[in-house]
């Protein structure tokens, strides 16, 4: 290994919840170019994870050691970005000889009992069994859209054994017809967040909402375990007076971005 190898995060996602009230645990995540991971080569190791997740990574690799390598992170660790996958998923593609979407999807699941999609190419065109590591459904992509957004508070790990989100059978299944309207997307989204807030007893959605209502957003986006906070927005908005605020009210990793159809 002799080169930097990085890897994107996201900023939490557009849907998460169960198949029906016993089916999977599904998402569609919402993938971020200013959150990323990088594997960097280094004279002495420096990283975040668990030194067991290290070896037994470096062993599904094939590999009993390796040269040194620290990890640096412009995003927030346990936080809802998928920190720990990009960690992981960058260790796999800076030493696996032998790369495939399924064989890293099984080291995450093993490693972490849940994953986030990084690894695959459009990770927003998919829907994701993270309790499971596979594609439950192929999707069409997003129209255009303008997310603005960041993290709100303390941090909240994963527990891959927590199962207790809201049935969103019903969101999922109108969601490809709403990929062809912003707005529509935007309205799926925020009743996502809305459910799941007020099932696992977080607090907030009205003031994210009325932030929403101020600015003009088409949605709001959480991250179902952690604090990433999104608000959907047509492409041609100017971000600038919502980041500003987000700023103000001390959001950190503030950011803007463009997803979605022409904007790839």
């Amino acid at each position: 290994m002799n080169a930097t190898v990085r890897v994107y995060g996201h900023l939490g996602e557009l849907l998460q919840g169960r198949v029906g009230s016993d089916g999977s645990l599904a998402l569609i995540t919402l993938p971020s170019p200013d959150l990323y991971l990088e594997l960097q080569p280094a004279p002495a190791p420096e990283h975040f994870l668990p030194t067991e997740f290290i070896t037994a990574a470096l062993q599904h690799c094939g590999r009993t050691e390796a040269e040194p390598f620290r990890l640096r992170t412009a995003m927030p660790i346990g936080a809802g970005a998928g920190a720990s996958t990009a960690a992981l998923l960058a260790i796999y593609r800076a030493f696996s000889p032998k790369q495939t979407f399924e064989d890293f999807s099984a080291l995450a699941l093993a490693l972490e009992g849940a994953s986030d999609p990084l690894h695959l190419p459009a990770p927003e065109r998919v829907l994701w069994a993270s309790r499971e590591g596979r594609v439950l459904a192929h999707l069409p992509p997003l129209p255009g859209l303008r997310i603005v957004g960041g993290f709100e508070g303390p941090g909240e790990r994963t527990d891959p054994l927590d199962l207790n989100f809201p049935d969103i059978a019903d969101l999922i299944a109108a969601w490809p017809a709403a990929c062809q309207s912003a707005a529509q997307i935007g309205a799926l989204v925020t009743r996502c967040s809305q459910r799941s807030m007020a099932l696992r007893g977080k607090y907030g959605f009205e003031r994210l909402y009325a932030i929403a209502e101020r600015h003009g957003a088409l949605g709001v986006s959480i991250a179902h375990t952690g604090s990433a906070r999104g608000f959907l927005m047509l492409p041609e908005v100017d971000p600038t007076p919502l980041l500003q605020e987000l700023t103000a009210v001390n959001f950190t990793y503030v950011h803007s971005f463009l997803i979605g159809e022409h904007h790839a």
